[in-house]
């Protein structure tokens, strides 16, 4: 790739990133930087970790509607719950500490099994908010 391809690249992730950020937190700073930790420590396998980054970030979306789960905060319940791993880090220490040669041998399986999950699970959170509007 030519540095010119680099930078379209980039302006188009980062527009995007800004767009879907803009209006999951409504422009809220703090709010993205929880997500985007809280995404981090999932994506990673680390999820005692982003439970604590998950709570702060539902405690800021709240605040954008209090009393009423808004639909960013139920879709950052669903991808908290579908947990979507790249590097399933737990599981793989617990298989090595149990004597596996090969603890990683599980990644397409999870992959597919995160994939599918969150998949379904921004589906149902999309279709339920639509059919549940106030």
């Amino acid at each position: 790739m030519e540095k010119s391809e680099f930078k379209e690249l980039k302006e188009q992730l980062l527009s995007t990133k800004k767009n879907g950020y803009d209006i999951l937190t409504d422009g809220d700073r703090a709010a993205m930087d929880s997500i985007s930790a809280n995404v981090s420590a999932n994506l990673l396998g680390l999820g005692n970790a982003a439970t604590p980054l998950g709570l702060d970030a539902a405690r800021r979306l709240v605040r954008h509607s209090p009393g009423v789960a808004s639909d960013s905060l139920c879709m950052l319940v669903v991808c908290n719950t579908a947990s979507i791993q790249l590097i399933p880090t737990t599981v793989a220490s617990v298989r090595a500490a149990q004597g596996c040669q090969t603890p990683f041998d599980i990644l397409p399986a999870v992959w597919l099994a995160s994939a599918l999950s969150v998949g379904v699970g921004i589906a149902a959170c999309k279709i339920f908010s639509r059919v549940w509007r106030d």
